[in-house]
């Protein structure tokens, strides 16, 4: 009788063993897709906007900055996030302001440098970082450093 006992516990814990390593843990894992990682670090137009307004409000020597209204907000993607990692779109805010009143270049992404490059007169296009050597070179280097 004592034998049967023992077979029977023996077996019994073996499929308590087996039942246990079958279930689930109670714990709760959350697991983020990657877009929704990268749209979490994701600066909204209006973030990129004070941004810049500040910038150009602490290098302004006069009241201009006061006048001084967006013309337009053009998103610039200056390398496309690839397939195998959806977390490497490198791209810019190009936000020109009325009147040649200044420009400024706002990542999209709050992990980096908020501004870029900003002026205070003149406005810029997106065509300007593939055309003009020194914005290309300026590009290609920031593009560099967000990968580091």
């Amino acid at each position: 009788m004592r034998r049967k006992f023992t077979i029977f516990a023996v077996v019994a814990m073996i499929l308590v063993a087996i039942a246990a390593c079958s279930k689930d843990e109670l714990g709760v894992e959350v697991i983020v897709p990657q877009q929704e990682q990268m749209d979490s670090y994701r600066v909204s137009v209006d973030e990129a906007l004070r941004s810049a307004e500040t910038i150009l409000r602490a290098g302004d020597r006069d009241t201009r900055s006061a006048a001084r209204r967006v013309k337009s907000t053009e998103l610039y993607v200056a390398k496309p996030a690839t397939r195998s990692n959806e977390n490497t779109e490198v791209s810019f805010y190009l936000i020109n302001y009325e009147d040649n009143a200044g420009y400024a270049l706002v990542s999209t992404d709050e992990r980096t440098t908020p501004v870029y490059m900003y002026a205070e007169e003149g406005n810029i296009t997106t065509e300007a970082f593939e055309e003009v050597p020194p914005l290309a070179i300026f590009m290609e280097e920031a593009i560099a450093n967000y990968e580091a």
